[in-house]
């Protein structure tokens, strides 16, 4: 437990302009937007068809005149919004880190190193996707939580200051519900998207250079090749689905969310937004039946099978 231990503790240090310092930068850009925002005027606000006035504490007013669950998911909608980009760039910091995980050690002949020590190569390649796959999501998620905090700190203050009802964005049964959801639908989602990370993987334990283009090249190749043949785009669409864990979006929020993502009219907001404060556990469990997650994961063992023997008989 200790070498796992030791080596995870390896990965952060050596990751942690990704893992720490770039969700840092982003959640606090995003919250002093926010607070400057709230700082310096709204404008005229219509959401979920009420006008809220020019100001935080017309907002605040309005927010608690809303039902629970509606005021509920409505602040744990902006605490969303507020992390979303941070979210965005994560799965694009974890794939860039698997890229470089065994390509970089081979480039500068690291992995001699490492060799020596009393750590399997099995034991290497599967903390650097824990790394990257685990610790990652979760250094975000505490990350996350404490620019929440400080983000609902600083317009209790300029809410306090407008005269408006404060109370009414700390929901906190609401909100500590949604910290503990999301450790579980990172997970899930990490499940969904392994084949494309173990691939990435993969490709950065056999390129002899440019890993970007090995992992990248290959996949584009059979999408061409079964578009001219088949007329299809399976693999395109596969690859996809579960990049974005699809089949999991929409067990939990539903087909008809899933399927007006983006295109959702005002008579729709509400019932997300209710959605929102309560998040139903159980359908993350349910994408387990689903047969694709597990062809998923027999192949992620078979990209990761193949990355541990690139790396133990490296030279």
């Amino acid at each position: 437990m200790s070498k796992i231990k030791a080596l995870l503790w390896r990965e952060t240090i050596e990751h942690k302009s990704g893992m720490i310092i770039a969700p840092i930068i982003i959640l606090a850009l995003m919250t002093a937007m926010t607070v400057g925002t709230f700082l310096f005027g709204l404008g005229d606000i219509d959401f979920l068809n009420r006008d809220h006035g020019s100001n935080f504490g017309g907002l605040l007013n309005s927010l608690a005149e809303m039902d629970a669950p509606l005021r509920a998911g409505a602040v744990i909608l902006f605490l969303s919004t507020m992390t979303m980009p941070a979210l965005m760039a994560l799965p694009i910091i974890i794939f860039f880190i698997l890229l470089g995980a065994l390509y970089e050690e081979r480039r500068d002949r690291s992995f001699l190193f490492w060799k020596s020590m009393p750590v399997s190569d099995t034991a290497e390649v599967m903390t650097k996707l824990a790394g990257a796959l685990l610790l990652a999501p979760a250094l975000f998620i505490a990350i996350s939580i404490v620019f929440q905090l400080l983000l609902l700190l600083l317009v209790s203050l300029i809410g306090a200051v407008e005269g408006g009802p404060v109370r009414a964005i700390w929901p906190l049964g609401a909100i500590v519900l949604n910290w503990l959801y999301t450790p579980f639908y990172m997970l899930f989602w990490a499940l969904w998207a392994l084949p494309i990370y173990a691939w990435v993987l993969l490709a950065g334990s056999f390129a002899p250079r440019a890993p970007f283009m090995f992992a990248l090249v290959p996949p584009v190749v059979l999408g061409v090749i079964e578009k001219v043949l088949f007329d299809s785009y399976y693999l395109a669409r596969w690859v996809g689905q579960h990049f974005a864990a699809s089949p999991m979006m929409e067990a939990i929020v539903g087909s008809s969310f899933a399927k007006k993502a983006g295109a959702m009219t005002d008579s729709d907001m509400p019932a997300f937004v209710r959605f929102l404060s309560a998040p139903d556990f159980a359908p993350l469990f349910n994408s387990l039946a689903q047969a694709d997650l597990w062809l998923g994961l027999v192949i992620s063992a078979a990209f990761i099978y193949g990355a541990i023997w690139f790396r133990r008989y490296s030279i």
